[in-house]
C-alpha cells in the first residue's frame, strides 16, 4: 500500500523562510535606497526653488508695512552660518539654519554710480535702530520679513571641500535708481540675530552690511585683499544627504553631493542652476558638478 505524502519536512519549510527572508530583505533594502535617493533629490531641488524664490521676490518686492513713506526694499540677505536663533537662542548643533532678511534703506534721494555706491547712499540694511538714548541704542529688530530655512529631510548645505558648511552671505539687490538685479557674495558671517538680541552688540546694528558692502570697491582698489577675504562670482552650494551627524550613506554613493549654482552675474532666478548630481565630466556646457569632483580647478583651467 502507498502512503499519500501530507505537508513539508523541516529541511523543504527551512528553505522556504530562508528564501522568503532574503526576498523580503532585498526589497526593503531596495525600498529604503529608493526613498533615501528620492529624498536626496527633493533637498535638492527644494534648495534651488528656495533661492529661485529669493531672486523672484527681488524682482517684485512686497510691502513691509510702511506704506508709501520713505522706506524701500531694495533686495535679501541670505545669511549662512549665524549663531544664533530668530529667538535669541543658540542654534542647536545638529540643525543647520539659513536666514533671509530684507534689505531696507531709504526710498528718496539722488542714487546713481553702482550697486554698491547707491545702497550705502540709500543708509541700505537688514536691520534698524527703533530707539536711542543719546548715542546709545536701547532698542533694535530686523527692518523687514526674516525666513528661516531648514534644508529637507536632514540634508546640510556645504562648500565644495567636503565636510565644511557653508557659511557667508548672499546680497540679492536692485539698484535703487536703475531697479538693475545685482548679486554679491561674502564670506563675512553676519551674525544678525546676536547683533538683535544681545544689547551689548546694538551699536554694532548700524554697519551690518558695511563688510559686505566694501566687495565691489575692493575688487577694484585693493584686488590683491579682494582676492583673500571674498569667493569667486560664482557660488556653488553643495547639497549633502548625509546631515551633519549622519553615519551612513543612505544608499547613496559616498561622494554624492548636488551642486546648486548662482551664476556669475546673476540677475533673476534663471541664475540659479541644479547640476546634474552625475556631470562629473568636463563637456560640451562646461556645467562640470563640482560636489563631487575635488580637482574641478585644475580641470576646468585645462
Amino acid at each position: 500500500m502507498k502512503h499519500k505524502r501530507h505537508g513539508f519536512t523541516l529541511i523543504e519549510v527551512t528553505l522556504f523562510v530562508a528564501l522568503t527572508g532574503l526576498l523580503f530583505m532585498g526589497v526593503v533594502i531596495g525600498t529604503g535606497r529608493s526613498i533615501a535617493g528620492q529624498r536626496f533629490f527633493d533637498a535638492a531641488q527644494n534648495y534651488g526653488e528656495f533661492l529661485k524664490s529669493v531672486y523672484s521676490q527681488v524682482s517684485n518686492p512686497q510691502s513691509i508695512g510702511q506704506g508709501q513713506g520713505d522706506i524701500a526694499i531694495y533686495g535679501k540677505m541670505i545669511s549662512f552660518g549665524q549663531k544664533y536663533g530668530l529667538d535669541g537662542s543658540e542654534l542647536p548643533k545638529d540643525e543647520q539654519h539659513i536666514f533671509v532678511y530684507d534689505v531696507v534703506g531709504n526710498a528718496s534721494g539722488d542714487f546713481g554710480g553702482e550697486i554698491v555706491k547707491a545702497l550705502k547712499d540709500a543708509s541700505a540694511n537688514v536691520a534698524v535702530v527703533t530707539s536711542k538714548n543719546g548715542s546709545t541704542v536701547t532698542e533694535m529688530q530686523a527692518a523687514g520679513i526674516v525666513v528661516d530655512y531648514e534644508p529637507h529631510w536632514g540634508a546640510v548645505i556645504e562648500k565644495t571641500e567636503a565636510g565644511e558648511l557653508y557659511e557667508g552671505t548672499v546680497l540679492i539687490v536692485r539698484h535703487p535708481s536703475s531697479g538693475t538685479i545685482n548679486t554679491i557674495v561674502s564670506p563675512e558671517v553676519i551674525n544678525v540675530n546676536e547683533i538683535i538680541y544681545d544689547e551689548k552688540n546694538w551699536n554694532k546694528g548700524e554697519k551690518l552690511l558695511s563688510d559686505v558692502l566694501a566687495y565691489t570697491e575692493m575688487r577694484t582698489t585693493n584686488p590683491d585683499l579682494y582676492q583673500k577675504r571674498f569667493v569667486a562670482e560664482t557660488v556653488d552650494f553643495c547639497v549633502n544627504p548625509e546631515g551633519i551627524n549622519a553615519a551612513g550613506t543612505r544608499g547613496m554613493p559616498a561622494d554624492a553631493r548636488w551642486d546648486i549654482r548662482i551664476l556669475k552675474n546673476a540677475r533673476n532666478a534663471s541664475g540659479v542652476e541644479v547640476i546634474d548630481l552625475d556631470d562629473i565630466t568636463l563637456g560640451a556646457d562646461d556645467v562640470l558638478n563640482r560636489c563631487r569632483v575635488s580637482n574641478w580647478q585644475a580641470i576646468e583651467g585645462s
